[in-house]
């Protein structure tokens, strides 16, 4: 029998399966999945596997940046998507096909599936800029690297940040499994964005962004070289001690739904043959849709 799902916006509860039933269904989880996790490497810097080349038509002199963003980087304020998206597409002409990824921050949805190792940077929580990818990651896995994780926790496991991880993904997987990178913490509240820069550009040069401990005060001054010289190159750093070091703050689980591979959100129906939950928006059933209350089984596309 369907039965329709609002999901709440609060946060999930910790679950390691993906539980189907016709009762309400809770919204993504949290897992502490295997303590052992916490302890794992990462592996030493390397460059990354070379791939058959793509062409990128990008153009440097699509790049550039206002005087009142420049005033913005040189004085300490938050970074907005044009100097975000002004750097990624530096990094994908230097990519030169090795990963996909760097799309506009403002335009995360209806992503294809990566056919590439991706690298992300985007807006978590409408005001913190993180990263995103899946470099040397699991099916259905990929890496979180955020600058102020240890006290912006809640906002790295919210919805929205969980969705575009999914949009990014596009795992067939039941579950996303998402690591947080035990990356350096940034001082202050506006350095976000230089850092989710410095993590990207680590990614691309074949570095592991948390073996790096950064000059923040060189940061800014180092982004705006390098825009204007038109070439991203490595942020001044020095390599991290490991002697104590864990590389992984981090673990938990999401469920993923749909034929979209989303997450958990609005309204949804189960097929009551395979169990798939699906959003009602996806299949294009209405919210009075009498199917809703109907007690005949509800069968999806691919089980009819």
């Amino acid at each position: 029998m369907p039965t329709p799902v609002a999901s709440p916006p609060t946060e999930a509860v910790f679950t390691s399966t993906p539980e189907r039933s016709h009762q309400v269904q809770q919204s993504p989880s949290f897992s502490p999945v295997r303590e052992a996790l916490a302890f794992m490497t990462e592996g030493p810097e390397e460059a990354a596997p070379k791939k058959k080349k793509k062409k990128m038509p990008i153009s440097t002199r699509t790049i550039s940046l206002t005087a009142a963003e420049r005033a913005d980087l040189m004085n300490g304020e938050w970074l907005d998507d044009n100097i975000i998206h002004s750097a990624q597409l530096l990094l994908v002409r230097q990519a030169d096909g090795k990963f996909t990824g760097f799309n506009n921050p403002l335009l995360l949805k209806n992503l294809p599936p990566p056919d590439l190792p991706f690298i992300q940077i985007f807006n978590a929580s409408g005001c913190h800029w993180v990263v995103a990818s899946n470099i040397r990651c699991d099916a259905g896995t990929v890496k979180l690297y955020d600058s102020s994780c240890k006290s912006k926790m809640d906002s790295a496991r919210d919805s929205a940040t969980n969705q575009i991880l999914a949009n990014l993904c596009k795992t067939e997987e039941a579950l996303m499994s998402v690591e947080m990178v035990n990356v350096q913490q940034q001082q202050g509240g506006s350095d976000c964005g230089v850092f989710a820069i410095a993590f990207a550009t680590a990614l691309v040069f074949g570095q592991c962004p948390s073996m790096r401990n950064y000059t923040q005060k060189k940061m800014r001054q180092h982004l705006l070289d390098c825009i204007e010289k038109k070439e991203l190159t490595p942020f001044p750093s020095r390599k991290v001690n490991t002697r104590y070091y864990s590389p992984l703050y981090h673990f938990y689980t999401v469920m993923v739904i749909c034929k979209c591979r989303g997450v958990e959100a609005g309204i949804q129906i189960m097929c009551d043959h395979c169990g798939m939950w699906y959003h009602i928006a996806c299949i294009g059933m209405a919210k009075d849709s009498p199917l809703l209350n109907d007690s005949n089984a509800w069968l999806c596309s691919s089980c009819k």
